[in-house]
């Protein structure tokens, strides 16, 4: 007489059961972190072109465009679909308000960038917020508060880590051509 068998219950393969969770999960989190402008992101702006090197071009109506280099890292807010701020995390960003009487600023981590009626750009990195203005002038003070400058055509200020005061400089012409051609100026 033979012994009779024992089987051994069968074990589940929980990495071939969690694959589809895996691949939903990552989905998500792609769109999640995507620069691309998503209708929560725009806040009341609407994509209007992409420029040839990838920039996107946005119309948030009322003499109000931003341009945002293909990889940053951006939101626009406001109340009820007005955007009043333009958020920036890391990249550049390019702004033309002609909004007479209303306001308008671009939030950055190290800085805030606020516009008297201009067109100006911002550069932001992990170390620093660089602001360069068009035209008009732009207010431009540190997020954690102190002493701000204004910025008029042609000139900039780099706002880094630290209290040191911030220090207005004319930008050389290679540095605003390099900073516009990210933007498809």
């Amino acid at each position: 007489m033979t012994a009779p068998t024992h089987r051994q219950p069968r074990q589940r393969d929980d990495r071939r059961a969690a694959a589809p969770f895996l691949a939903l999960c990552i989905l998500l989190t792609a769109a999640a972190t995507s620069t691309a402008p998503a209708a929560a992101q725009t806040g009341g702006c609407a994509p209007s072109r992409t420029l040839p090197n990838g920039a996107i071009e946005l119309d948030c109506g009322a003499g109000l465009t931003i341009v945002v280099e293909a990889t940053t890292r951006w939101r626009v807010e406001g109340p009820a679909g007005r955007p009043d701020r333009l958020v920036v995390d890391r990249g550049a960003a390019l702004v033309d308000f002609d909004r007479p009487g209303t306001g308008f600023q671009i939030q950055t981590p190290r800085a805030i960038a606020s516009v008297r009626g201009t067109t100006w750009a911002v550069d932001v990195t992990a170390a620093a917020t660089a602001v360069l203005t068009l035209s008009g002038a732009v207010a431009v003070t540190r997020r954690a508060g102190g002493e701000g400058v204004v910025l008029r055509p042609g000139e900039g200020v780099d706002v880094g880590a630290g209290s040191t005061r911030l220090q207005v400089f004319r930008w050389g012409t290679a540095r605003v051509q390099r900073l516009l051609a990210r933007l498809g100026r």
